[in-house]
């Protein structure tokens, strides 16, 4: 077997690769048209660029959740939608993973892995949850060998019928669920969310919930261990997450350099300027691999979202400086500069969001000092 950074680089090649070709002719069409890039992530999900993290022995490429970030760094440089998307898809992976249901492992873990089964994250409620930011939207109570779901989850991308949703709900009795539901299940309803500013082709939809059945095949965790899971996971999707924002920065950066080749003695005169940014974002990359290793580490929580909020926040100052490269031009709907503002909004807004990572933060802050 070749050693872990030749893998890793020849995955982050194939990655790149497939991006240019299946994402970078479609992305405008992507972001404002709501063509949601099926084919593209059939692509990406063969290569292995779902399950990076995953060992080869459920089906994954054995590198580790570094890698990941890089995978969805590299596809949200091309598309942020399509980088979203990759993201969800790693969630879901990740989530049967270090679940309690081995079978699901056996059974559910391999088509999520390679993309033949889409998934659609529904966690951000539970998130915001245990961030004691929100109550849980959904509920669960007993029913035979199962359990019967409602309630009502806002803005879950990636879902549709022959899709799958992981979400979590209140039990009746106590505790959480951690539960997968199919797209096309009974009581299951989809509803189309307003239109949105960018990311059209998210698939992102309203799942209403009318004692939708779950059987205990599909439980990723019970009462017992849910918490627990969602401690470890909040971690790891936060830090997967920031390659979504790493990759937007590095489109800006390709939009700068753009715009030089024509408006370099003009541009030269703007406040922020590519080699600035450009020694940002490798920094953060290198912050993202350095907390790879302790993402499920409850002292290392703090740094994993001070990196996801500084993020965020370059994100917003790459995406601004791109408009300002590009000129005019640049306020022309189609032009990428555009598209990226949009991305970095919604990576902004985004669970965690800007504001959630701050009140978050404040919170660990408090706990510390009444510790001391």
């Amino acid at each position: 077997m070749a050693r872990t950074p030749d893998r890793k680089a020849g995955l982050l090649a194939d990655v790149r690769a497939l991006a240019e070709q299946h994402l970078a002719p479609h992305a405008t069409a992507i972001d404002t048209e709501a063509r949601y890039p099926a084919a593209a992530l059939r692509a990406l999900g063969a290569a292995g660029a779902f399950a990076a993290a995953l060992p080869a022995s459920q089906g994954g490429q054995g590198l580790d959740l570094a890698a990941q970030a890089a995978v969805i760094d590299a596809i949200s440089a091309v598309c942020g939608c399509s980088g979203f998307l990759a993201w969800s898809q790693a969630a879901a992976v990740a989530t049967v993973a270090f679940g309690d249901n081995p079978a699901l492992r056996q059974t559910l873990l391999p088509e999520l892995a390679d993309g033949r089964l889409p998934a659609g994250n529904g966690l951000s409620n539970a998130l915001r949850h245990l961030a004691g930011l929100e109550t849980l939207r959904l509920s669960a109570r007993r029913s035979g060998e199962g359990y019967l779901i409602s309630g009502a989850l806002p803005w879950i991308s990636n879902i549709a019928p022959g899709h799958l949703l992981i979400s979590a709900a209140a039990l009746e009795e106590g505790g959480l669920l951690l539960f997968l539901a199919r797209g096309d299940a009974g009581g299951l309803a989809l509803e189309a969310c307003p239109p949105l500013a960018g990311l059209n082709g998210s698939l992102t939809h309203t799942c209403r919930l009318a004692e939708v059945y779950v059987p205990a095949a599909d439980v990723v965790a019970g009462p017992e261990t849910s918490t627990a899971l969602l401690l470890r996971l909040r971690g790891w999707l936060a830090l997967s997450q920031t390659g979504l924002g790493l990759g937007i920065v590095d489109g800006c950066l390709h939009d700068i350099r753009e715009a030089g080749l024509t408006q370099a003695e003009l541009n030269r005169h703007l406040p922020e300027q590519e080699d600035t940014l450009a020694a940002a974002l490798h920094s953060a990359r290198e912050r993202t691999r350095r907390l790879a290793a302790q993402f499920d580490d409850p002292a290392a929580y703090a740094d994993v979202l001070r990196l996801r909020g500084r993020t965020a926040e370059l994100a917003l100052r790459a995406a601004t400086a791109a408009l300002l490269h590009a000129g005019s031009r640049g306020y022309l709907l189609r032009h990428p500069a555009q598209r990226r503002l949009r991305e970095a909004g919604f990576f902004a807004l985004v669970t965690p969001a800007l504001k959630q990572l701050h009140k978050e933060l404040a919170q660990l802050e408090r706990g510390s000092r009444r510790a001391a």
